[in-house]
């Protein structure tokens, strides 16, 4: 028989639990460390409200959020912030339209080198190069040689009949001849989709993107509660008086059948800027990225088609289909995603494919400029959350 000391049995007890206390003040330190940095960027940028989420592997590893959903025009806060509130997505809404236009190219409803003028009622085509096709492509790589500078959202701004100015939307190049980042391309993109599926677009989002990944969220406000809509604010120059920035939020009774009108009425959901999403859901969304086009078994896109939103295809601007590539925010990593900026909204995900992991952000009402094309509070806090989370290995 094995005889034990109790005394060495209990000193080694002692030691394991002293061990264990150590790591849980530590843990606790670099918790409070890291939050309170979060704050210090939250009050610095003036924001209402704003989640986080970090993710490892299939697991959300870090969620916080703070702030409130509505303020008043004096700032005076309204009801706090719960996990499940929706906030506005702004430009990371194009990897929802770019993931539901990859799916249809596998369905064959589409192609990637289709001219889109054949889907959409009007005429597509730069009046400098009447003869150059636009293609599906060039929309989803910011190629096609159109600008924002009539019009970012309504695509009357093309049409001759209705615009006088239509030509300077279009710039001096030919289509695929180079790169002008440009809101208008992904509104064209909606239209397309209900021109090659005779469906309305945001139909099309819920069935392949939406439910399969049993996302909160839409496009369109009205399939949505209103009363979960995280408001974002701008402050007057005058005044000093917050405005809520609410467009994107609009719930337009046109939205609804049977006013709405196929390839025109989707201009008011704003699809290069207009879904709306918990943060939860958006962490959801790119861990099906993440990991080649699929959430817990559930497949939304092939790992190849997920592999070509990502590719580079524009040179030192770094744009896929959709994706951007970010080979400055950690050193030494080039990381993918798509960052996003509306009035008063900053929005990000950012990931890592190859170690998988990645990061979500969601804001209101942020006062923030940019920084290598980012919003300033991007790199800061990505770069923070990295260190804090997942370098060598850190776990809170």
């Amino acid at each position: 028989m094995i005889k034990y000391n109790s005394r060495i049995s209990r000193v080694t007890a002692l030691f394991v639990v002293a061990v264990f206390s150590l790591v849980a003040c530590a843990n606790s330190r670099q918790k409070e460390d890291l939050e309170s940095s979060i704050r210090k960027i939250f009050a610095d940028h003036k924001m209402s409200a704003m989640a986080i989420a970090v993710v490892k592997g299939d697991s959300i590893i870090y969620t916080t959020s703070l702030g409130h959903r509505t303020l008043d025009a004096d700032g005076h806060a309204g009801d706090p912030i719960a996990e499940d509130d929706l906030f506005a997505l702004a430009s990371v809404s194009k990897c929802f339209v770019g993931t539901a236009v990859m799916r249809l190219v596998e369905e064959r409803k589409l192609s990637l080198k289709d001219d889109a003028q054949k889907y959409l009622g009007f005429t597509l085509r730069n009046p400098k190069y009447p003869r150059r096709s636009i293609t599906v492509q060039h929309l989803l790589t910011h190629t096609s040689g159109l600008n924002d500078g009539v019009s970012w959202w309504n695509t009357d701004s093309l049409k001759p009949d209705l615009c006088k100015r239509y030509a300077e939307s279009y710039n001096d190049y030919a289509p695929g001849k180079g790169y002008d980042y440009c809101n208008l391309n992904y509104v064209l993109l909606a239209q397309v989709i209900e021109g090659a599926t005779g469906k309305r677009f945001d139909d099309e989002i819920e069935r392949i993107v939406l439910n399969p990944l049993s996302i909160h969220g839409d496009f369109n406000p009205l399939r949505l509660e209103a009363d979960k809509f995280v408001n974002t604010y701008y402050r007057d120059s005058k005044t000093g008086k917050l405005i809520n920035s609410d467009y994107l939020f609009k719930q337009y009774p046109v939205l609804e059948a049977p006013r709405y009108k196929m390839g025109e009425t989707v201009i008011l959901e704003y699809p290069a800027a207009g879904m709306k999403i918990d943060i939860e859901s958006f962490a959801r969304f790119m861990i099906a990225h993440m990991n080649g086009g699929q959430y817990n078994g559930t497949r939304i896109i092939s790992d190849s088609s997920e592999k070509k939103m990502r590719k580079n295809y524009v040179g030192d601007n770094n744009y896929g289909l959709s994706f951007r590539q970010y080979p400055d925010i950690i050193s030494g990593t080039v990381l993918h995603g798509q960052t996003g900026g509306v009035t008063g909204v900053k929005t990000a995900m950012i990931f890592n494919p190859d170690e998988k992991y990645g990061f979500v952000i969601l804001t209101a009402s942020a006062e923030t400029d940019y920084i290598d094309g980012m919003g300033d509070i991007h790199k800061p806090l990505i770069q923070l959350l990295y260190d804090g989370l997942l370098r060598s290995g850190n776990k809170l």
